[in-house]
């Protein structure tokens, strides 16, 4: 992750808007980006951070992942498997507070 931050990357697009496309992100970039990141989603050392987006993905790696990291974070990266995401989520107490009726 260190390396990313210091030569930059290319990370590949959603494609929702036609083919996937493949960016580079320079490091002044993702420095932005990762200002930005950490703001919005109010990331502090002690977030949790639980990344199943490919990590070639924007969205696996800018979104949440590389902020968490220059943050010392504790975070998790797997691939997404819906069963282990619900039983994981679960032991955790994030899916009743999600689904939790008023």
């Amino acid at each position: 992750m260190q390396q990313i931050l210091t030569d930059g990357c290319t990370v590949t697009s959603s494609g929702t808007t036609g083919e996937p496309k493949q960016i580079f992100r320079t490091p002044e970039n993702l420095e932005a980006c990762n200002k930005v990141a950490i703001e919005v989603q109010q990331l502090t050392s002690k977030s949790k951070v639980y990344t199943c987006t490919r990590m070639t993905h924007a969205g696996g790696l800018l979104l949440q992942t590389l902020p968490a990291f220059t943050l010392g974070c504790d975070i998790k990266v797997t691939s997404f498997n819906a069963f282990k995401f619900i039983k994981e989520f679960k032991i955790i107490g994030i899916i009743k507070k999600c689904f939790k009726k008023n």
